[in-house]
């Protein structure tokens, strides 16, 4: 239960961070919420695809934001571009 917390926690500062990094928009603090969250998700695979190696909690608190943040602006960018919002 604490670990799904802490994941949320997570997922919730990297959508933040994201959203800051990619400038402001329209969407609010719960769309970067669930960016953070997926962009986990895809972080981990973008960086598997690139090195071979997955990412675990090994990697500690920061290599876990590094992707999840990383992620959150692949989604924001993609959406941007499929709505054509530059």
């Amino acid at each position: 239960m604490i670990s799904l917390l802490i994941t949320l926690l997570i997922g919730a500062f990297c959508g933040w961070l994201a959203g800051r990094i990619m400038g402001a928009s329209k969407q609010g603090p719960i769309v970067d919420i669930i960016l953070g969250l997926l962009g986990s998700v895809v972080g981990g695979w973008v960086i598997a695809l690139a090195s071979g190696d997955s990412v675990t909690d090994d990697n500690g608190l920061l290599g876990r934001i590094i992707v999840g943040t990383l992620g959150a602006v692949i989604l924001i960018a993609v959406g941007r571009a499929l709505m054509g919002r530059k």
